[in-house]
């Protein structure tokens, strides 16, 4: 059911043929494919991109996709306020997000703290309600008065996120990662711009050293999309009830 398909790091015709023949299937429909490999693996030959990332490089591929992904407002704003922590605001001093129990008048444990952009002002986000009755500012900084008296400098999740993607525009990583920009930037514009999208990745970066910073990256890149658990994306299927192994 995808519409484009991005593979990372991952020789399907080797480690995983069923796969290899419903991607072809999927080409031959006209899905577009995507491989993000250093070699020239069989599907590279269906591909509409084919990046030869250096070993190594892959998590500034991802960082600079993010930054193309933020610079040209290519991602999923509904998904965004909904089912991220991006509206969020963290307390500048601890780095911590702020909770409800914290603010004056306190709130809940269990509740988080956004400012509210309609009203101005400082309010509590239940994950219940998905913050139906306020809507979440994702960039700014604010004095939240807290309890005991004091106030914290704080800044919501997204904003945060955005100064650190900020530091990977493609000019600046092309040559340690060997992609043009005007490939990193062809390629997040297709990837987006086709839907449904789907991803997977596997050994090329699942076993690097950096692998856990790496997956994030892309984790991020794939999920601003607004594709996820979706239809012909990257669906979360329930699991089978079974007994504790233990």
């Amino acid at each position: 059911n995808s519409a484009c398909i991005l593979l990372w790091g991952h020789t399907t015709n080797a480690s995983w043929p069923t796969q290899a023949m419903r991607i072809s299937r999927a080409v031959n429909r006209g899905a577009k494919l995507i491989v993000i490999d250093p070699r020239p693996i069989p599907l590279t030959k269906k591909a509409a991109l084919w990046l030869p990332v250096r070993p190594g490089s892959d998590g500034l591929l991802a960082m600079s996709f993010l930054y193309v992904m933020l610079e040209e407002k290519l991602y999923d704003e509904e998904f965004l306020l909904q089912w991220t922590n991006g509206g969020l605001l963290i307390d500048m001093e601890s780095g911590r997000a702020l909770s409800g129990d914290m603010l004056w008048p306190a709130g809940r444990s269990d509740q988080y703290v956004i400012w509210d952009e309609q009203r101005g002002h400082p309010a509590l986000y239940d994950p219940e309600t998905l913050g139906a009755d306020n809507r979440a500012a994702f960039s700014g900084r604010w004095r939240v008065p807290l309890a005991g008296g004091r106030e914290a400098e704080a800044r919501p999740a997204f904003d945060l996120f955005k100064e650190r993607v900020e530091q990977y525009p493609p000019e600046k990583t092309a040559p340690r990662t060997g992609i043009a920009p005007e490939v990193v930037r062809r390629t997040v514009r297709l990837f987006t711009a086709t839907r449904p999208n789907c991803y997977y990745t596997y050994n090329g970066i699942e076993q690097h050293a950096d692998s856990m910073q790496i997956n994030r990256a892309v984790c991020l890149f794939y999920a601003l999309t607004g594709n996820l658990d979706r239809r012909g994306g990257n669906v979360r299927f329930p699991k089978p009830p079974t007994n504790d192994v233990e």
